[in-house]
Order: structure tokens, then sequence, then C-alpha cells
């Protein structure tokens, strides 16, 4: 069990923990979950990187390694990226704790 429960990642329904829960799971849509506060590093658009946040916590956060697919520079300082993100006053908030971007761009979406 998890206080928060969990949160479908494609549409945002929230579901309550410690129990179990039937859900339609159509070919072509993964049945995916998120436990609340959990901070999901995700690809985007054009080489960016999204952060699903599950919930509303105050605070959640996640890492991700930026690979550039040539080098072993992923497991260097700038390789690793963390990211803090929340709710706060009903406004979402971001910032990196460590680590770089180094142009890649980065965002959090709510689900």
């Amino acid at each position: 069990e998890h206080p928060g429960g969990w949160f479908d990642v494609h549409d945002g329904t929230p579901l309550e923990g410690g129990r179990r829960h039937r859900v339609a799971a159509p070919l072509g849509r993964l049945p995916l979950f998120a436990r609340a506060g959990a901070l999901i590093a995700t690809s985007g658009p054009e080489g960016s990187v999204v952060f699903l946040m599950a919930g509303s916590p105050d605070r959640a956060t996640g890492s991700v390694y930026l690979d550039d697919g040539a080098s072993p520079d992923w497991q260097g300082p700038q390789g690793l990226l963390t990211l803090e993100a929340g709710v706060r006053e009903g406004r979402l908030w971001h910032r990196v704790v460590s680590g770089t971007a180094a142009g890649v761009p980065v965002s959090v979406r709510q689900i």
C-alpha cells in the first residue's frame, strides 16, 4: 500500500493503493501506473526529456542518464541529470538539482 495511491500514466486517473483494480487494456495501450509522488523521465519531441509527475506532491525527485550514443560520458557528472519538481500553491515548479541538460530541453508534465 502506498499513501496517495497510483495514477494511470495515460490519462491521470487516480487508483486507490492496497487493492486490486480491473482496468481496460486495449491493444496498443500498455496498462501503466505511477506511484503517487513519482517523477519518471521519458523521451519527448525532438530529443527533449519530459518528466511525468504523478499526483500533486510538494516535492518529488527523479534522475535520467543523458546518453549521447557515442561516448562513455553518460557515466560522468554531466551525464546524470537529477530534477526536483512539485506543486506549490497550485502551481507546478521544477529545478535541476545536479548535472546539466547540456542543451537538452527539459520539462515536467503532471499526470
